[in-house]
């Protein structure tokens, strides 16, 4: 069996990069992680992030996996250079997200849906920084939302009662484009599309981080032949839950393991 591309999330967020992931390479296979069980990650310090995304990297690299996908923005935004100082393989983070949101809006003024973790990040603040006055970003912090998806609460009303006042400031800001900074969020782009009162374009870098990962297997000599693969998902969460979200995921189609784990408590 040849080795596996490694992905891991706070939970299942990054199932849905994973989603994209395993129809664009045909060919690989795919061990995935989501620590279901310690989430969200985006109220943890950073130490606590550091101190479960090691134990989560080193349960990987026993799995042998030629490449690291991070599809956390919390963990990418906050300790990926330290990642790829300490693990040999390539390691592969989220996009930001602003520079796709600041060529597609055409009043420059853009949303930003994310966690407590990414927000208050040294690289979001970057990122926004680089854009000096070219556009007005409005920020905010998807309190609560993670928790309500992570239960498979997506189109209910408690969901909408959780995400009206985070998206008035938005709306009275008239933005034109929405980013999500948050892969949990991906589950609520038709939710958050139907609750603005005008057309909005919403932005997720799903296709651009398979873009990324595409290229650093070609670069690397990496990539997988033949037609034998296995895509296994573990969690450290509820198995009946997983196993509702995966009904949302063009992952039904595949032949996928799942494998249940002990959540580590620090």
């Amino acid at each position: 069996m040849h080795q596996p591309i490694g992905i891991f999330d706070s939970g299942v967020g990054g199932l849905t990069l994973l989603d994209k992931l395993v129809h664009a390479l045909p060919a690989e296979s795919f061990e995935y992680y989501g620590d279901s069980g310690n989430c969200p990650y985006g109220t943890k310090t950073i130490e606590e992030i550091r101190q479960h995304t090691i134990r989560i990297m080193d349960y990987l690299m026993q799995k042998h996996c030629k490449m690291i996908i991070v599809a956390c923005n919390t963990i990418t935004t906050n300790i990926i250079d330290q990642l790829r100082s300490i693990y040999p393989m390539p390691i592969v983070g989220m996009e930001p997200g602003t520079k796709p949101a600041y060529a597609s809006s055409a009043n420059k003024r853009i949303g930003i849906l994310a966690t407590a973790g990414t927000i208050n990040g040294q690289l979001y603040n970057r990122t926004l920084e680089s854009f000096n006055d070219k556009a007005f970003f409005i920020s905010q912090i998807g309190a609560g939302l993670v928790e309500l998806i992570e239960q498979n609460i997506i189109e209910q009303a408690r969901m909408m009662q959780q995400l009206e006042p985070l998206l008035k400031p938005m709306i009275d800001a008239h933005i034109d484009t929405l980013v999500l900074g948050c892969t949990h969020y991906n589950y609520l782009t038709n939710v958050l599309a139907g609750m603005f009162p005008y057309p909005i374009e919403i932005i997720d870098t799903r296709d651009a981080v398979t873009r990324q990962v595409q290229r650093i297997l070609q670069e690397k000599a990496l990539k997988a032949t033949g037609t034998e693969r296995s895509v296994t998902i573990t969690t450290t969460g509820d198995m009946e839950m997983l196993k509702q979200i995966l009904k949302r995921l063009h992952l039904n189609d595949e032949v996928v393991t799942l494998v249940k784990v002990s959540a580590y408590s620090m």
